[in-house]
């Protein structure tokens, strides 16, 4: 409450001129005021959805060797968190006591364009594993999801490094401007999601046909993908839809709630034991 008490909209006159707390117009200030209470939100739901698992983790997690699935599990778990904690300090009431600099402000971008990047190729990579146990190891499959991973890697990359020199913000990092040239980066990673759901279908379906459709883990992979994969394909094609809009200060509405869909979809899928 306290927190988003400090983010709320606050305005004033000075003389007949409105004045909109550190934001220019009221646009960019109604933007802010979105974008920052939706932050809020999508952190207090990511806590909370990590303090209620806690026992889980704690039973299923913690006493596993340490191996790569598990590192990824915490990565995906607990950046999220940091990152949208961090982001709390950049276009709200809280910026000016930080005298940022237009060059800081470009700084924060690439920072959250490489953290969603990092999060979102690595909940990719249990996706991979989860292929790669149902076609058991089929070398081709491996290749082709190789290939295809690495190609989304390459678009992601691409549409980064050409939307971040094309985003543009005021005093306070509040984003102002955003590129289409975005569209190519959300949409490699939406591409590839879409590619590991329908191999994922294809072979749930062969494995009803042969009488094992109703194996548990089969059906546990199936339903698991299937729920995390709209799950996040809603956000993510909000998130690219907000791009479109008149008032780009909107624009990072769903950035927090993206975070929070990766980092509680990734709890889920992973904890097989659960079941």
């Amino acid at each position: 409450m306290l927190m988003s008490a400090l983010l709320l909209l606050w305005t004033r006159d000075i003389g007949s001129i409105p004045v909109y707390g550190p934001f220019v117009t009221a646009n960019a200030a109604a933007g802010a005021q979105a974008v920052n209470r939706s932050s809020v939100s999508s952190l207090a739901f990511l806590v909370w959805d990590i303090l209620i698992t806690t026992d889980d983790e704690v039973k299923l997690i913690w006493p596993r060797t340490l191996s790569y699935t598990k590192i990824v599990y915490f990565i995906v778990r607990y950046l999220p968190m940091l990152v949208q904690v961090s982001i709390l300090l950049i276009g709200s009431e809280l910026t000016p006591h930080f005298h940022f600099t237009p060059h800081d402000c470009y700084i924060w971008q690439i920072y959250q364009g490489v953290a969603a990047s990092t999060i979102i190729t690595t909940v990719e990579t249990i996706l991979i594993l989860r292929v790669h146990a149902l076609y058991h190891g089929n070398t081709f499959m491996r290749r082709v999801v190789a290939a295809v991973f690495v190609l989304e890697i390459v678009g992601m990359v691409v549409g980064l490094s050409l939307a971040l020199p094309g985003i543009t913000y005021d005093d306070v990092c509040l984003v102002v401007g955003v590129p289409r040239s975005l569209i190519i980066y959300a949409g490699s990673s939406i591409i590839f999601q879409s590619f590991l759901f329908a191999i994922t279908s294809y072979k749930f379906i062969l494995a009803a046909r042969s009488g094992w459709g109703d194996v548990p883990l089969i059906v546990l992979l199936m339903r698991d993908g299937t729920w995390a994969f709209f799950l996040l394909f809603i956000v993510y094609v909000g998130q690219i839809s907000l791009y479109a809009l008149s008032n780009p200060a909107f624009s990072g509405i769903l950035y927090g709630w993206l975070l929070t869909a990766f980092s509680f979809s990734v709890s889920r899928v992973s904890n097989y034991q659960r079941y």
